[in-house]
């Protein structure tokens, strides 16, 4: 690691790839460092050590709130836009009646007023003696005894 405080090129290099790319440690290690001779494996525990550094955990995370923050803005600024575009229709007077009614069908959807709660049951067809041996062995692993 660099002196003091401060994050050596390859360091940050390295924790910008995983925290703003979304790249596997191990291949921000590869990106970040002079790996010839090196195994994946080795670089997978280089790039491990690495990301235990407090410092370059730190950076790591807060690039990952950055674009966290980022993509929430784009995606409010989106969903603003349409509410917008699809408000205008509903309030056009010279707009026709199915595209008033389709605008407010998408702010309906929006609003989350269609969401499905429903809930899925999948019923599988098995034995006594297969019920009673999974119960057996959730049980036995539930109290921690070996069966």
């Amino acid at each position: 690691m660099a002196h003091g405080d401060t994050l050596s090129p390859k360091q940050i290099h390295f924790a910008a790839l995983v925290g703003s790319e979304n790249k596997s440690q191990t291949e921000a290690y590869l990106a970040s460092y002079n790996c010839k001779k090196m195994t994946r494996r080795m670089a997978s525990t280089e790039a491990s050590a690495l990301m235990k550094i407090p410092k370059i955990k730190e950076r790591v995370e807060k690039l990952r709130h950055d674009v966290s923050v980022s993509k929430h803005a784009i995606i409010s600024h989106d969903r603003d836009w349409i509410i917008s575009k699809v408000t205008d229709i509903v309030g056009d007077e010279e707009a026709r009646h199915a595209d008033k009614l389709r605008a407010l069908e998408i702010l309906a959807k929006i609003s989350g007023l269609y969401e499905d709660n429903s809930t899925q049951v999948v019923i599988e067809n098995r034995s006594s003696d297969e019920l009673k041996a999974e119960l057996k062995e959730k049980l036995s692993r539930y109290l921690g005894v070996s069966g």
